[in-house]
């Protein structure tokens, strides 16, 4: 049995925190009003926020997926990610996090699999490692172009926001409409589980530039999720898989080792 890290601990009641605030709109909009995306499409800030809740896909949906001790469970943890939300999302992240011994067990199991790294639990070695005939189902090149498309999508749809109204006026529109809120507080609860998991990958080479790219991410929305996801695929030009990608590679760990 592993003992979680009171890292670990902390951190699992950092994300859940937030998510059960969401949980309480989520159910009080479900029990108020009817379920609807008019009046978030009606508005440029709110179609932004739905639009940033999707553009985190990239990295979620994989990485949930990977890290599932089969394919099925893996598309069926990645469908309540997408149809869900964080709501779905964050509980997942938490099980990660109570299961590894250390953060970066917990969040980077391939990285954590290097010789002299803190042990993990079965469920979070690297599933390239477990599951060679599942890695290989989405391509690197494959990825980061859809990556990279989705953030282009991003990009157009915030510059059309900043061009149609203040972000002041958005928000007011925003907090004026119970799904457009519920999609807003869906992308913040989701920003803080991939701050949490930059933090802890970049953490081990510099606080600096982790601090920046959280800072980035808490300012600027799931962009800098698909930005992030570039920028690694730059860094690790030998990791050939989405999965080590994601997850860390053994180099990776002996590298931070070093």
């Amino acid at each position: 049995m592993v003992v979680p890290a009171p890292q670990n601990v902390a951190a699992a009641l950092a994300v859940l925190v937030p998510a059960i605030y969401f949980a309480a709109v989520l159910a009080d909009a479900l029990a108020s009003t009817p379920l609807s995306l008019e009046p978030i499409l009606a508005n440029a800030w709110a179609t932004s926020a739905l639009v940033d809740y999707a553009t985190a896909l990239p990295f979620v949906v994989p990485y949930v997926f990977y890290r599932a001790p089969s394919s099925r469970v893996g598309v069926l943890l990645a469908l309540g990610c997408v149809l869900l939300g964080n709501v779905f999302t964050v509980p997942v992240f938490v099980v990660f996090l109570l299961r590894g011994q250390s953060l970066k067990a917990a969040l980077l199991p391939g990285a954590a699999a290097a010789p002299g790294a803190t042990a993990s639990s079965s469920l979070l070695l690297p599933v390239s490692a477990a599951f060679p005939a599942r890695s290989d189902w989405l391509s690197r090149k494959s990825f980061v172009t859809l990556t990279a498309t989705v953030l282009m999508f991003y990009t157009v749809i915030v510059a059309n926001a900043l061009a149609t109204e203040s972000p002041g006026e958005g928000y007011e529109y925003i907090i004026s409409d119970k799904w457009s809120y519920v999609t807003f507080v869906d992308v913040l609860v989701g920003i803080q589980l991939v701050a949490l998991y930059i933090f802890v990958r970049e953490a081990n080479t510099s606080v600096l530039a982790a601090v920046l790219w959280v800072l980035a991410l808490e300012l600027m929305g799931n962009g800098v999720t698909c930005a992030y996801i570039l920028y690694l695929a730059w860094k690790h030009p030998a990791v050939g898989g989405v999965a080590e990608l994601l997850l860390g590679s053994v180099q990776e760990g002996l590298n931070q080792l070093d």
